[in-house]
């Protein structure tokens, strides 16, 4: 797998084991939780991945309605169902971040 330039932040309803298998496969991945930043408000979660350059994965729908929001972001990617195993989560990220790029997904709304 190429390593992507594009840098996850997963929110606080996604496991945190997503991102320590997406660590495994090269891709920087982190979490709310391991951020410091439990509890923030959406908006302040959003603004704080866009200063950090990273793109937030999401379950919550709240982030659908942020994106249509005139606001610079570094991307959002909405996970649409909660249902998946982290095995099959952790797949699909990492084929989005593959074939995508930063700038590509920048101020964007990926749908997973």
């Amino acid at each position: 797998m190429s390593v992507s330039n594009i840098r996850l932040l997963l929110d606080e309803n996604m496991h945190v084991e997503v991102a320590v298998q997406l660590a495994r496969l090269g891709i920087d991945a982190t979490t709310v939780r391991d951020s410091g930043r439990l509890g923030d408000n959406d908006l302040a979660l959003l603004q704080y991945a866009a200063e950090e350059g990273r793109v937030l994965c999401t379950f919550d729908t709240d982030f659908v309605q942020l994106a249509k929001i005139d606001i610079e972001h570094a991307g959002i990617i909405f996970v649409g169902h909660k249902k998946r195993g982290i095995g099959v989560l952790v797949r699909e990220l990492a084929r989005l971040v593959e074939n995508r790029s930063a700038g590509k997904i920048r101020n964007r709304l990926e749908y997973l």
